[in-house]
């Protein structure tokens, strides 16, 4: 059985995870920041990415923004903790490690970039159940990885210690080994960078959308 398509039976179990929510970027080809565009049926990005992670039972979400991104609508979300990173060209590995320093209690954690927001409960649960399987843990689509990514503890403090800090991820995370979980979501893959990516799969009705 696909593992996205078993029941979720750990949905409550989830306090020792937090998840780091990638939203500091200049959305230069976008031109307006991504944590705002809205996502079918309603809401944002941002609120949508939010509701997945707490309908999942995940505990604390860090959510690591531009300082001009507005965030009232979260301030007073019971585990929502906002994280302003006042230099967003330092890049993600700057931004998931202000991210990683809000949730300094967890075992695991997801890291989700808003260009991704494609998320539901079910992506989530089956990347925890597999969390003890290897250093991270991705889903898998036609052989191709994709987002989002849980981390373990040993990677966690890899981030934090500051190792790779000019290094992009992916590069970071090449000496850890990983985990993959199969899934037929095409969307596991999408990155959403400019008007036309969003129109493409946010726009209700065809075949990509979300």
């Amino acid at each position: 059985m696909n593992p996205l398509m078993e029941p979720a039976k750990e949905r409550s179990c989830k306090q020792d995870t937090g998840c780091v929510v990638l939203s500091a970027g200049r959305s230069g080809r976008m031109g307006t920041p991504k944590a705002l565009l809205p996502f079918p049926p309603g809401g944002t990005y941002m609120s949508h990415v939010i509701d997945a992670y707490l309908a999942s039972g995940i505990g604390t979400i860090a959510l690591v923004v531009a300082p001009s991104i507005p965030t009232e609508p979260y301030e007073r979300m019971p585990g929502v903790i906002i994280v302003r990173n006042p230099d967003p060209d330092l890049g993600r590995s700057h931004s998931l490690r202000l991210g990683l320093a809000a949730l300094p209690n967890v075992r695991h954690c997801f890291i989700q970039n808003i260009d991704n927001p494609f998320v539901e409960p079910t992506l989530i649960d089956a990347l925890y159940a597999a969390r003890n399987e290897a250093p991270y843990i991705t889903p898998q689509h036609k052989g191709r990885s994709g987002h989002p990514v849980l981390i373990d503890r040993s990677m966690i403090e890899c981030v934090l210690a500051g190792f790779g800090r000019d290094t992009p991820l992916n590069l970071l995370f090449s000496g850890f080994d990983r985990h993959r979980i199969p899934t037929d979501d095409p969307r596991v893959l999408v990155n959403i960078n400019t008007p036309e990516d969003h129109s493409k799969h946010c726009t209700p009705g065809l075949h990509h959308a979300c």
